[in-house]
């Protein structure tokens, strides 16, 4: 036997240190990665294998990386290794010492004796470290049998900090062996035999598909619908089957209940005298189940305690209403215009909204009103946003005007600079549109929500807008359809509004537009699109890819922190009277808006960039074009579209880092197709995590089918959220841009009856009153700035694109890979800020940079849309 000494020890959360290659006296120890292991802390303590962050380093050429800790191995002698791990712990108290056990495997299946950990047994945590964590070391001897051989896993056994309090549901967990890979990545036909029954069992253990109730320490990934957003107030439609289909989501095995309309739903927490009621109360636990390893870090939940804050927020609304409102109306309209601006004063802020934790909210001027006030108004920003807003991905090319639309070629004819509207539309690149008259639908429902004192809550058109791209290359709207449906009877009812009318009648015909874009942007562009559609990949990755294979290595960054954000949102944003019903002038009925978007159009072929931008007409093939797509040459329709011309550069960087990647382990069509953890991961992700989609799924045949596979998962978790999420607060955070709600009609000149005669003369007497009546209220702003800034905030530890743990892998072809990809990254930043800079490029003022990846000196600009995350993880 040979002696290894296992030393760990603990560290600061935000510290960065473990980035950086680790060296000792004996040269530099590499990195890779402990796929899957965590430990977890909350707010009553460090719990076993529940999530933090780390880096396991073993001995030189191997390494790996878990969400406990850090865990080092390197050689003692000729015949030892060494082996530290770096814990975290959030806060002060007096933990039961016991450090558990570890034990090594070789990847010939030979295993070292369990060895007990052993650390500073008679202090406390908080003599310790005092108010803030530092680290200190942990320590075991394992006894290594001779013809050991590698290293290919790490078994721990309780290695846990646990309040007494806590023991009694973590004991469950005090026998079993938490088993961690190194991060060598096999195939699995090509997996060491001391290593194949250690993949197997893990993955057994991961997709189980018992009833069981999920407690916090559970590790166990599986499907359901979502029918968790109602209350028994408050019913719900469950998401997901033939009458409203859906994504699947994380199955909580929380109880079920009948709502007020008889239907079966799942209830927030088990209550009464049972055991899992009992454990959940003893807890506090207040956040529905998700597998332990997907819980957030202890830095990222220290400094982004959106829980608390979403708890607290009518208490600010309320606050920063007595600020700024200096009465009890919040729920009036602004008195002025220029009245919406006295929000952006930060020592009102200040000291008005100090929020539990290291965040603190602020009111820096939006993007859109910073050093022009008057902009939003203008026909040239409308367009200008259309291509690099916050909802720049819904702009199609139109080549022929709708039968169902009022907008006809005389409503265009006026405003086209004397062009032939027939050649406009056959030339398919002057005239666009963007088109939410899928909204109609629903609007008697919609418009038929009454508050507590009985008056209509909203007011909402369904709109089509038709935009021009002039001589000068400026795009503006010229043509805008308000669209009606008063009744059961879904008769539509649309009047269509020009530049070339009343300049008053005009912007607001302009505002409801902007307030479809604003409801449609963030239930589907950015919930649908990205959260929900991605959380059935993260769940069929957990299940049938192991942490050995080579495609769970490369999507693991790219689904960090997403699954906790989305049961964030279940809880507080897309439930029933959550932010999204309570602000957005849909109510009750925007979820039902995205599963009907689902049903209608979404595909999995039609999310990757370069088939949606042909999809609605913004290529068009051309043998001299750039861009590449399945065998044909295209080039762009606008060539001042920034959204588009930046993505494409990030998705082709994407491609062919994935296309590299995976040909060093798929030489071949034969190796793929006998891979059958991958083939079964796919199979999986249509039939249990889209199940209610059955087209616009590619065929898994080729290493060129799954690149593409896997390019479009990922530029969806990083691009294409990067461009719809972080600009929210420079659009929606000044409310007249993007109103999240209207509460009137228009003003009607044509009717006779007195109401609307009376709203007519109002309106003509002031028409910035009747806008801002019509507009969000002055709580519904106030809420909006709230959540738009968390959302549009970036975590100071953020992983950007082309950012990984250095020695996340031992291949040398694939760290080659990884260079290049990043090198490509690093020269896309240095373009796009080419781009921005040329006064060529109209839609690039301001610069664009929402697809502009971040460098360290970015890092700090934590409210400004700039850098891509590696993933949906806010």
């Amino acid at each position: 036997m040979k002696s290894v000494q296992l030393q760990s020890h603990l560290q600061q959360p935000h510290s960065r240190k473990l980035r950086k290659t680790c060296h000792s006296s004996r040269g530099p120890l590499h990195r890779v990665a402990f796929q899957g292991a965590r430990l977890v802390h909350n707010r009553r303590g460090l719990q076993v294998f529940a999530s933090s962050r780390g880096t396991a380093v073993l001995e030189r050429s191997q390494a790996a990386e878990f969400s406990g800790g850090h865990v080092q191995l390197r050689s003692e002698s000729a015949r030892a290794i060494k082996v530290n791990i770096t814990l975290t712990n959030p806060g002060s108290f007096s933990p039961e010492l016991n450090w558990g056990k570890v034990v090594l495997i070789g990847d010939n299946g030979k295993q070292s004796e369990p060895a007990q950990f052993w650390g500073f047994k008679g202090f406390t945590v908080s003599q310790l470290w005092g108010e803030e964590p530092k680290e200190f070391t942990l320590e075991a001897v394992v006894q290594v049998p001779d013809g050991y051989g590698t290293t290919g896993a790490v078994k721990i056994q309780d290695l846990s900090l646990f309040v007494a309090d806590d023991r009694f549901w973590l004991k469950k967990n005090r026998s079993e062996w938490r088993t961690i890979f190194v991060n060598k990545a096999y195939l699995p036909s090509q997996t060491p035999s001391g290593l194949q029954d250690l993949r197997a069992k893990e993955l057994r253990t991961l997709s189980c598909e018992d009833s069981d109730a999920r407690l916090p320490a559970d590790r166990v990934y599986d499907y359901d619908v979502y029918n968790d957003l109602g209350t028994e107030q408050l019913a719900r439609p469950t998401l997901g089957g033939k009458d409203n289909p859906y994504p699947r989501r994380e199955r909580t095995g929380r109880p079920l209940s009948n709502n007020a309309e008889g239907k079966e739903f799942e209830t927030g927490f088990p209550e009464g005298d049972t055991k899992l009621a009992k454990i959940w109360n003893k807890l506090n636990q207040k956040k529905f189940y998700i597998p332990m390893d997907e819980e957030f870090s202890a830095s990222k939940q220290t400094y982004f305690q959106k829980d608390t804050i979403f708890d607290a927020l009518p208490i600010i609304i309320t606050t920063l209403a007595s600020k700024f409102l200096k009465d009890s109306g919040v729920k009036k309209a602004f008195s002025s215009i220029p009245a919406v601006g006295l929000f952006y004063q930060d020592e009102v802020w200040k000291e008005a909204t100090t929020i539990p934790g290291a965040l603190k909210l602020r009111a820096p001027t939006p993007l859109v009103y910073e050093g022009r006030t008057t902009a939003w108004d203008t026909d040239q920003e409308v367009g200008r946003q259309a291509l690099a807003g916050q909802n720049p991905c819904m702009l199609e090319a139109l080549r022929e005007l709708s039968k169902d639309s009022a907008i006809t070629e005389d409503s265009l004819a006026g405003s086209v600079e004397g062009h032939d509207v027939q050649e406009l539309l056959a030339g398919g690149e002057r005239l666009f549109q963007v088109d939410y008259s899928v909204l109609s639908q629903f609007l008697p429902e919609i418009n038929s929500q009454k508050g507590e004192d009985g008056k209509p809550l909203v007011f909402m058109y369904a709109t089509r807008a038709v935009f021009y791209l002039n001589d000068e290359g400026l795009l503006k709207p010229i043509a805008l359809e308000l669209i009606d449906v008063p009744d059961a009877s879904m008769k539509k009812e649309p009047t269509v509004y020009t530049p070339s009318g009343d300049t008053h009648l005009w912007r607001l015909a302009k505002t409801f537009f902007a307030s479809n874009d604003s409801g449609y942007h963030q239930l589907i562009s950015h919930w649908l699109r990205t959260h929900c559609a991605t959380e059935p990949y993260i769940i069929a990755t957990h299940r049938q890819l192991s942490a050995l294979h080579p495609v769970y290595a490369l999507l693991h960054p790219h689904f960090k922190y997403t699954m906790p954000i989305n049961r964030n949102a279940r809880q507080n944003l897309v439930n029933a009277g959550g932010v999204i019903e309570s602000t957005f002038a849909p109510g009750q009925y925007a979820m039902r808006i995205s599963s009907a978007v689902y049903g209608l159009s979404w595909r999995f072929d039609q999310e990757a960039l370069p088939a949606d931008l042909l999809k609605r007409g913004m290529l068009t093939e051309d043998t001299g074009g750039d861009i590449k797509w399945k065998g044909k040459r295209y080039r762009r329709v606008l060539a001042d579209y920034p959204y588009a011309d930046d993505g494409l550069l990030i998705w082709d960087a994407l491609q062919k880092y994935f296309s590299k990647y995976l040909k060093i382990y798929y030489p071949d069509t034969k190796t793929l197709q006998s891979d059958t953890e991958i083939l079964a991961w796919w199979q999986e992700i249509k039939d249990k995590g889209h199940p209610d989609k059955k087209e616009g799924w590619p065929e898994l045949k080729t290493v060129d089918d799954l690149c593409l596979i896997l390019t479009t998962m990922v530029w969806v978790a990083s691009g294409h959220h990067a461009a719809v999420n972080f600009g929210q607060y420079s659009y929606s955070g000044y409310m007249p841009n993007h109103p999240s709600s209207t509460h009137a009609r228009m003003p009607n000149p044509n009717s006779q009856l007195k109401e609307d005669k009376e709203a007519w003369a109002a309106f003509k007497d002031n028409p910035d009153k009747t806008f801002l009546e019509i507009v969000s209220t002055r709580e519904e702003a106030l809420r909006v700035m709230v959540v738009v800034q968390l959302l549009s905030t970036y975590d100071p530890d953020e992983e950007f694109l082309g950012v990984r743990t250095e020695g996340w892998s031992s291949n040398n072809d694939v760290l080659d890979a990884w260079k290049e990809f990043k090198t490509n990254v690093e020269k896309i930043g240095e373009k796009i800020k080419k781009r921005n800079g040329n006064v060529d490029n109209k839609a690039r003022f301001p610069d664009y940079n929402l697809l502009a990846p971040a460098g360290d000196d970015d890092m700090h600009e934590l409210i400004r849309g700039h850098g891509i995350p590696n993933s949906i993880s806010i």
